[in-house]
Protein backbone atom coordinates (compact mmCIF):
# COMPACT_ATOMS: atom_id res chain seq x y z
CA UNK A 1 0.00 0.00 0.00
CA UNK A 2 1.38 3.39 -0.93
CA UNK A 3 1.85 6.01 1.74
CA UNK A 4 -0.23 9.21 1.29
CA UNK A 5 1.21 11.96 -0.86
CA UNK A 6 2.95 14.33 1.53
CA UNK A 7 3.52 18.05 1.08
CA UNK A 8 7.02 19.01 0.04
CA UNK A 9 9.13 21.94 1.20
CA UNK A 10 10.89 24.10 -1.36
CA UNK A 11 14.07 22.15 -1.88
CA UNK A 12 17.12 23.14 0.13
CA UNK A 13 19.56 21.23 -2.02
CA UNK A 14 23.08 20.56 -0.80
CA UNK A 15 25.48 21.82 -3.45
CA UNK A 16 28.72 20.48 -2.05
CA UNK A 17 31.84 19.88 -4.09
CA UNK A 18 31.85 16.45 -2.53
CA UNK A 19 28.64 15.45 -4.30
CA UNK A 20 29.53 12.23 -6.05
CA UNK A 21 28.21 11.06 -9.39
CA UNK A 22 25.51 8.60 -8.44
CA UNK A 23 24.66 5.14 -9.41
CA UNK A 24 21.70 5.05 -11.82
CA UNK A 25 19.29 2.18 -11.57
CA UNK A 26 15.64 3.19 -11.90
CA UNK A 27 13.29 0.60 -10.44
CA UNK A 28 9.78 -0.05 -11.68
CA UNK A 29 7.09 1.61 -9.63
CA UNK A 30 3.77 -0.11 -10.03
CA UNK A 31 3.34 -2.80 -7.39
CA UNK A 32 0.42 -4.25 -9.36
CA UNK A 33 2.76 -5.31 -12.18
CA UNK A 34 1.02 -6.48 -15.30
CA UNK A 35 2.41 -9.70 -16.74
CA UNK A 36 2.25 -11.24 -20.18
CA UNK A 37 1.49 -14.90 -20.83
CA UNK A 38 5.12 -15.80 -19.99
CA UNK A 39 4.97 -14.05 -16.61
CA UNK A 40 7.06 -11.08 -17.78
CA UNK A 41 6.48 -7.65 -16.33
CA UNK A 42 5.40 -4.99 -18.81
CA UNK A 43 7.83 -2.25 -17.82
CA UNK A 44 6.59 0.11 -20.53
CA UNK A 45 3.25 0.55 -18.70
CA UNK A 46 4.94 1.57 -15.44
CA UNK A 47 6.24 4.85 -14.12
CA UNK A 48 9.94 5.04 -13.16
CA UNK A 49 10.60 4.95 -9.41
CA UNK A 50 13.32 5.84 -6.97
CA UNK A 51 13.92 2.48 -5.32
CA UNK A 52 15.55 2.19 -1.93
CA UNK A 53 17.40 5.41 -1.51
CA UNK A 54 18.98 5.04 1.95
CA UNK A 55 20.74 7.74 3.97
CA UNK A 56 23.57 7.11 6.45
CA UNK A 57 24.73 9.77 8.93
CA UNK A 58 28.17 9.84 10.58
CA UNK A 59 28.64 12.80 12.94
CA UNK A 60 32.02 13.36 14.57
CA UNK A 61 30.23 13.10 17.93
CA UNK A 62 26.76 11.94 19.00
CA UNK A 63 24.13 14.50 17.99
CA UNK A 64 20.37 14.87 17.65
CA UNK A 65 19.72 15.59 13.98
CA UNK A 66 16.54 16.61 12.18
CA UNK A 67 16.61 15.37 8.57
CA UNK A 68 14.17 16.78 6.05
CA UNK A 69 13.63 15.36 2.58
CA UNK A 70 12.14 17.58 -0.13
CA UNK A 71 11.06 15.34 -3.03
CA UNK A 72 9.36 16.49 -6.24
CA UNK A 73 7.85 13.06 -6.87
CA UNK A 74 5.41 11.01 -4.78
CA UNK A 75 6.74 9.21 -1.73
CA UNK A 76 5.45 5.63 -1.57
CA UNK A 77 7.25 4.18 1.46
CA UNK A 78 9.42 5.44 4.30
CA UNK A 79 11.13 3.77 7.27
CA UNK A 80 11.24 4.73 10.02
CA UNK A 81 7.99 6.65 9.65
CA UNK A 82 8.76 10.36 9.21
CA UNK A 83 6.79 13.28 10.58
CA UNK A 84 4.52 14.90 7.98
CA UNK A 85 4.09 18.65 8.43
CA UNK A 86 2.86 21.54 6.32
CA UNK A 87 6.44 22.18 5.20
CA UNK A 88 7.82 18.72 4.45
CA UNK A 89 8.76 15.26 5.63
CA UNK A 90 11.30 14.89 8.39
CA UNK A 91 12.93 12.42 10.73
CA UNK A 92 14.45 13.19 14.11
CA UNK A 93 17.20 10.81 15.17
CA UNK A 94 20.17 10.66 17.49
CA UNK A 95 23.14 9.91 15.24
CA UNK A 96 26.28 8.19 16.56
CA UNK A 97 29.75 8.34 14.98
CA UNK A 98 29.48 4.64 14.00
CA UNK A 99 26.37 5.42 11.93
CA UNK A 100 23.74 4.05 14.33
CA UNK A 101 20.54 6.11 14.26
CA UNK A 102 18.17 6.03 17.23
CA UNK A 103 14.64 7.45 17.19
CA UNK A 104 12.64 8.94 20.07
CA UNK A 105 11.25 5.47 20.89
CA UNK A 106 14.84 4.23 21.35
CA UNK A 107 14.65 2.02 18.25
CA UNK A 108 17.90 1.78 16.30
CA UNK A 109 18.40 1.82 12.52
CA UNK A 110 21.43 1.59 10.20
CA UNK A 111 19.98 4.25 7.86
CA UNK A 112 16.88 6.18 6.84
CA UNK A 113 14.92 4.55 3.99
CA UNK A 114 12.45 5.87 1.44
CA UNK A 115 11.02 5.12 -1.99
CA UNK A 116 9.00 7.22 -4.41
CA UNK A 117 7.68 7.70 -7.93
CA UNK A 118 9.96 9.75 -10.18
CA UNK A 119 8.39 12.78 -11.88
CA UNK A 120 10.20 11.87 -15.15
CA UNK A 121 12.67 9.34 -16.58
CA UNK A 122 16.38 10.05 -16.16
CA UNK A 123 18.73 10.51 -19.09
CA UNK A 124 21.57 8.15 -19.98
CA UNK A 125 23.79 9.98 -22.45
CA UNK A 126 26.80 8.12 -21.01
CA UNK A 127 27.39 5.08 -18.86
CA UNK A 128 28.72 1.52 -18.82
CA UNK A 129 27.43 -1.55 -20.64
CA UNK A 130 27.52 -4.29 -18.01
CA UNK A 131 27.01 -7.99 -18.66
CA UNK A 132 24.91 -9.84 -16.07
CA UNK A 133 27.78 -12.04 -14.90
CA UNK A 134 30.01 -8.98 -14.45
CA UNK A 135 27.57 -6.98 -12.31
CA UNK A 136 29.05 -7.80 -8.89
CA UNK A 137 32.67 -7.10 -9.86
CA UNK A 138 31.61 -3.93 -11.67
CA UNK A 139 29.77 -2.59 -8.63
CA UNK A 140 32.57 -3.50 -6.23
CA UNK A 141 35.06 -1.58 -8.35
CA UNK A 142 32.95 1.53 -8.98
CA UNK A 143 31.57 1.82 -5.45
CA UNK A 144 35.06 1.71 -3.97
CA UNK A 145 36.09 4.48 -6.38
CA UNK A 146 33.07 6.60 -5.45
CA UNK A 147 33.85 6.36 -1.75
CA UNK A 148 31.45 3.84 -0.23
CA UNK A 149 32.71 1.72 2.65
CA UNK A 150 32.71 -2.07 2.26
CA UNK A 151 29.59 -2.29 4.44
CA UNK A 152 27.71 0.36 2.44
CA UNK A 153 28.79 -1.24 -0.84
CA UNK A 154 27.71 -4.71 0.34
CA UNK A 155 24.26 -3.39 1.25
CA UNK A 156 23.90 -1.75 -2.17
CA UNK A 157 25.16 -4.80 -4.07
CA UNK A 158 22.91 -7.29 -2.28
CA UNK A 159 19.93 -5.12 -3.24
CA UNK A 160 20.84 -4.03 -6.78
CA UNK A 161 23.04 -6.90 -7.97
CA UNK A 162 20.20 -9.40 -8.48
CA UNK A 163 18.08 -6.74 -10.17
CA UNK A 164 20.80 -5.84 -12.66
CA UNK A 165 21.13 -9.53 -13.57
CA UNK A 166 17.49 -9.87 -14.67
CA UNK A 167 18.64 -9.11 -18.24
CA UNK A 168 21.74 -10.33 -20.06
CA UNK A 169 23.19 -6.83 -20.20
CA UNK A 170 22.28 -3.33 -19.09
CA UNK A 171 23.42 0.26 -19.47
CA UNK A 172 24.35 1.64 -16.05
CA UNK A 173 24.77 5.36 -15.46
CA UNK A 174 25.82 7.04 -12.22
CA UNK A 175 23.40 9.97 -11.92
CA UNK A 176 23.69 11.59 -8.49
CA UNK A 177 23.26 15.11 -9.84
CA UNK A 178 20.02 14.20 -11.64
CA UNK A 179 18.76 12.54 -8.47
CA UNK A 180 19.76 15.50 -6.29
CA UNK A 181 17.67 17.80 -8.50
CA UNK A 182 14.48 16.01 -7.38
CA UNK A 183 15.49 14.79 -3.89
CA UNK A 184 17.05 17.38 -1.59
CA UNK A 185 18.00 17.03 2.08
CA UNK A 186 18.36 19.63 4.79
CA UNK A 187 19.82 18.97 8.23
CA UNK A 188 19.45 20.85 11.51
CA UNK A 189 20.58 20.29 15.08
CA UNK A 190 19.16 22.28 18.01
CA UNK A 191 17.33 24.39 15.45
CA UNK A 192 20.54 25.40 13.67
CA UNK A 193 21.40 24.40 10.08
CA UNK A 194 23.91 21.58 9.87
CA UNK A 195 25.86 21.13 6.63
CA UNK A 196 27.85 17.90 6.14
CA UNK A 197 31.54 18.41 5.51
CA UNK A 198 31.26 15.45 3.14
CA UNK A 199 28.11 14.28 1.34
CA UNK A 200 28.54 11.23 -0.91
CA UNK A 201 25.52 10.45 -3.11
CA UNK A 202 25.56 7.34 -5.30
CA UNK A 203 22.59 6.85 -7.61
CA UNK A 204 22.27 4.04 -10.13
CA UNK A 205 20.21 4.29 -13.33
CA UNK A 206 19.73 0.96 -15.13
CA UNK A 207 18.57 1.16 -18.72
CA UNK A 208 18.41 -0.84 -21.93
CA UNK A 209 21.61 -1.05 -23.97
CA UNK A 210 21.04 1.32 -26.92
CA UNK A 211 21.59 0.37 -30.53
CA UNK A 212 24.07 3.23 -30.89
CA UNK A 213 26.95 3.17 -28.38
CA UNK A 214 27.12 5.92 -25.77
CA UNK A 215 30.36 7.33 -24.34
CA UNK A 216 31.80 5.59 -21.29
CA UNK A 217 31.20 7.67 -18.19
CA UNK A 218 34.14 9.25 -16.40
CA UNK A 219 33.82 9.01 -12.62
CA UNK A 220 35.51 11.18 -10.00
CA UNK A 221 37.03 9.52 -6.95
CA UNK A 222 35.13 9.98 -3.71
CA UNK A 223 36.41 12.42 -1.07
CA UNK A 224 38.28 11.63 2.11
CA UNK A 225 35.75 11.51 4.93
CA UNK A 226 36.14 14.01 7.73
CA UNK A 227 33.79 15.68 10.18
CA UNK A 228 30.03 15.20 9.74
CA UNK A 229 29.57 12.85 6.78
CA UNK A 230 26.32 11.89 5.04
CA UNK A 231 26.11 9.04 2.52
CA UNK A 232 23.19 8.13 0.28
CA UNK A 233 22.74 5.37 -2.27
CA UNK A 234 19.75 4.40 -4.36
CA UNK A 235 18.63 3.92 -7.92
CA UNK A 236 15.96 3.22 -10.50
CA UNK A 237 15.43 0.62 -13.21
CA UNK A 238 13.99 2.06 -16.40
CA UNK A 239 14.61 -0.85 -18.74
CA UNK A 240 11.77 -1.61 -21.13
CA UNK A 241 13.09 -5.11 -21.84
CA UNK A 242 10.99 -7.65 -19.89
CA UNK A 243 12.87 -9.12 -16.94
Amino acid sequence: MRAPLLTRRAALALTSTTLIGGLAACATADQDDREDDRGHRDRQTELPADEKPVLYLYPHQEATVDVELAYTGELTFTYPEPAATSTGVSWQVTASPDGTLTDVQARSYPYLFWEGINPAPMTQTEGFVVQAHEATAFLEDKLALLGLTEREAAELITFWGPRIQTTDEALITFAAEQHAAIAAYSFTTDGEPLTPEVFIRVYLVIGDVPADPVPEQELISGPVRHGFTAVEWGGCDQRTTPA
